[in-house]
């Protein structure tokens, strides 16, 4: 390890490199449930010793948890393998960066996949800055005088129906509705300057894969808006174009309008989930649905399945996990209508693989780590644990942390003989 002295750490680092750091495969065994492991009692441990032990910093640590579960159940050629763990091409060592600004830290140098579907880690950090800046469009826009509503569409579904034919059917639905002339006269008539629509998906014993959307419409609320009047004429548009892929409404599946303030909160403690810290708003329920918890067990998330996995080996829960990994990769969770982001004052958007690659700027760097202490943290599964403790700024309890992994991965020095990550 390059300890690193005051006057070094005190040096702003240069802008963050955003290209070629993306993962691009990774050799990882895949396992069946049985050979995937508890991680209940690592995160535990780690929490242990980490800087506070509270809820946030057991949140931090349970995604390299659940990130090691995922690289697992996915198997070899997953990009979440290698995801935080590999050195990116031509980096010599793995930096450990601290904001002091943000009482945060993170690593350098490491390869990323930027995947918000399957990749707990990379997805806290990209739907997080997807919320801040849906806050920041719906604040600004309301600050005008403008109106938000929020639409969510859903279709009918019961336990048979494959993920991938189902979301097919569902977006190619999505499609014809927003191409279609009486949708564009319906916005064109309420003053509708753009829209955001975020994808998701539950899954329940009852009624099988649940994908929907939640879209956000905003209004120039010049003559304000007859919600349910605004609800009726759209639910017949989607009701045609979803008949047209095969997918049938019934009392409960349609679409539902409403405004976003309080009536998003509504919408998410039906999932028995209360924000602990602040009400859950319009841009949590857009960025974070596919992540929150369902304390109430009647449906699952993607990351409650993989939780399941982790905490008790669910076979079914796996195979659940990885049909909706292969349903959706590739696809976008959030995406904006042309002009919207620059007419609420936003810069242009960042990639998901972008976002996840970001480096504060202004973080000093507390360590540079050499292979084998790298290998050796990894080794451990101590790579949260290693964060939480950056987090106090400290470089010489770093130092003393890897130190002592180093000697666990590695006793007797034999770390040489070991590939580096």
């Amino acid at each position: 390890m390059v300890p690193m002295s005051a006057a070094s750490r005190a040096t702003r680092r240069a802008p963050p490199r955003r290209l070629g750091n993306t993962t691009k495969s990774a050799a990882r065994a895949a396992g069946d449930a049985e050979s995937l492991p508890s991680s209940t009692h690592s995160a535990r441990n780690t929490t242990a010793a980490g800087q506070g032990g509270d809820a946030a910093t057991a949140g931090r640590i349970a995604r390299y948890e659940l990130q090691e579960t995922a690289a697992r159940a996915l198997g070899e050629g997953a990009r979440v393998g290698v995801c935080l763990k590999c050195l990116r091409p031509g980096e010599a060592g793995v930096k450990v960066l601290y904001s002091p600004a943000r009482g945060s830290a993170h690593y350098g140098g490491l390869m990323v996949c930027g995947s918000v579907w399957v990749c707990p880690v990379c997805a806290a950090k990209i739907s997080e800055r997807r919320r801040v800046e849906l806050t920041a469009a719906v604040e600004a826009w309301r600050a005008r005088g403008g109106v938000v509503l929020i639409a969510a569409y859903t279709f009918a579904h019961g336990p048979r129906d494959a993920l991938s034919g189902a979301l097919g059917r569902f977006l190619a639905a999505q499609r014809a509705l927003t191409s279609h002339k009486g949708y564009k006269r319906l916005l064109s008539r309420h003053g509708v300057l753009g829209t955001v629509k975020a994808l998701e998906v539950t899954w329940g014993e009852a009624n099988g894969w649940h994908p929907h959307t939640h879209t956000l419409m905003f209004l120039d609320g010049a003559g304000g808006v007859d919600v349910d009047a605004f609800q009726a004429e759209l639910y017949g548009l989607w009701a045609g174009c979803a008949a047209r892929q095969g997918l049938m409404m019934d009392s409960v599946h349609g679409v539902k309008v409403q405004s976003t303030w309080g009536a998003v909160y509504d919408y998410v403690q039906k999932w028995g989930h209360a924000p602990t810290r602040r009400v859950w708003d319009a841009a949590d329920e857009l960025t974070k649905a596919h992540s929150k918890r369902d304390r109430l067990g009647e449906r699952y998330t993607p990351f409650d399945l993989l939780r399941s996995v982790a905490d008790v080996g669910d076979a079914e829960h796996l195979q659940l996990f990885r049909e909706y990994a292969v349903a959706f990769k590739g696809r976008r969770q959030l995406v904006w209508s042309a002009g919207l982001r620059a007419a609420v004052g936003l810069v242009d958007e960042q990639t998901d693989a972008e976002i996840a690659a970001e480096e504060v700027d202004e973080a000093v760097t507390l360590a540079v780590l050499g292979r084998e202490e790298w290998a050796a943290v990894v080794a451990c599964r101590g790579r949260a644990q290693l964060l939480e403790v950056a987090r106090s700024g400290d470089a010489g309890l770093v130092a003393g942390l890897v130190e002592s992994m180093r000697e666990r991965a590695f006793p007797g020095g034999g770390g040489e003989s070991r590939p580096p990550p």
